[in-house]
């Protein structure tokens, strides 16, 4: 059985989402020539399952110097093969195959990034610029609501009991959703609850957020993309986690706009009272953590997703959504008939809803 199996794409959330598989292995000669034999074989017994219409192509890099220290590939020796494999797995998937002597030491290179980086960074980040972003992030590991904001992240990155799935969970969110949409143009009571969230959204938070946030974020996550993806995702839990069934929670919240007054007031509040700064130290430090955890990572990249689904022209055109901003300024009431303004104001609202003013939202 070959050794040192990788899927590449278990180790970075950029090639995750690219079309193309991406796998290592290291065999020995007699291993590889069993793989020369039956490569569709071989691959299923490292999990890597092609469609029988999908081609392999197999590359010897150095074919006549394996064979001829290795017996024709009989002979194991002090040789060992390196494989990559790469294709779409679909139509193509192409094998190289290099052999080395076990003994012969590993080149010095140099990477193009730090290993804890996803990816190389499109600007070179200083020295100076560096250690002051290293900084600002030991003083907010330090800061007392540190502890709130990782009691708040800790259900997105273990498993928990749920009662529905995330999937689920989304639709029931999108019911909610819409029909808070329908409620909101025939209520007048409404209009200053949104006006006020809105409002309380851009409150000023410490800029040291924004400047730690550039220096981990992928190059296209905006701050307010991450912020709403990171306030869905938790919406979503806190829905997978209910007890209560979507009718039961459309209902419930049916009821609720009938009469929302006293709940509007305890809402507003809740906002008013919350710490500006939480969600952002919040947003940086899954930013941070996503790229190392890979069950947070893939909870933060599903919740992203479903929050663009809202966008009924995301596959036709780029989405103003995408514009770069420093804060939160796309969620002001200006955009409120935007596709994004709603579900985020109730994503939002969701998980401010619990406060009273003296606790962290669970």
């Amino acid at each position: 059985m070959p050794s040192h199996i990788v899927d590449v794409a278990a180790r970075s959330r950029i090639l995750r989402a690219q079309p193309l598989l991406g796998h290592a292995w290291v065999m020995s000669p007699p291993e590889a020539l069993t793989y020369l034999r039956e490569p569709r074989s071989m691959l299923r017994t490292l999990g890597i399952r092609l469609p029988a219409e999908c081609p392999i192509e197999t590359v010897l890099q150095n074919h006549d110097w394996l064979t001829g220290h290795t017996d024709g590939l009989a002979a194991p020796g002090e040789i060992v093969v390196y494989a990559r494999g790469e294709g779409d797995g679909q139509r193509f998937y192409r094998v190289l195959l290099y052999a080395s002597k076990a003994s012969r030491p590993v080149p010095e290179r140099q990477l193009l990034h730090d290993p804890t980086e996803e990816e190389r960074p499109t600007s070179r980040v200083s020295d100076r610029v560096r250690g002051r972003v290293d900084a600002i992030r030991r003083s907010m590991t330090a800061a007392p609501i540190h502890n709130d904001v990782h009691t708040w992240l800790a259900p997105l990155t273990i498993d928990v009991p749920v009662t529905k799935s995330n999937a689920e969970a989304h639709r029931v969110l999108t019911a909610l959703i819409d029909a808070v949409g329908q409620i909101l143009p025939t209520n007048p009571a409404f209009e200053p609850v949104v006006e006020e969230l809105s409002t309380v959204l851009q409150r000023q938070f410490n800029p040291g957020y924004s400047s730690v946030y550039r220096a981990y974020r992928a190059p296209d996550a905006t701050f307010h993309r991450a912020f709403t993806g990171l306030l869905y995702a938790k919406a979503v839990h806190v829905l997978a986690t209910s007890g209560f069934q979507r009718d039961q929670q459309v209902d419930d919240v049916a009821r609720l706009l009938a009469d929302p007054a006293p709940a509007l007031r305890v809402l507003t509040d809740a906002a008013r009272a919350h710490n500006p700064d939480f969600f952002a130290h919040a947003t940086v430090e899954a930013a941070a953590r996503r790229r190392d955890e890979g069950r947070l990572d893939r909870r933060l990249a599903e919740a992203e997703e479903q929050f663009a689904s809202f966008d009924p022209d995301r596959r036709s055109r780029v989405s103003r959504f995408d514009a770069p901003s420093r804060r939160l300024e796309l969620l002001s009431s200006e955009n409120r008939t935007e596709w994004w303004f709603l579900p985020a104001l109730v994503a939002y609202a969701i998980n401010v809803w619990p406060l009273r003013g003296d606790q962290v939202p669970q």
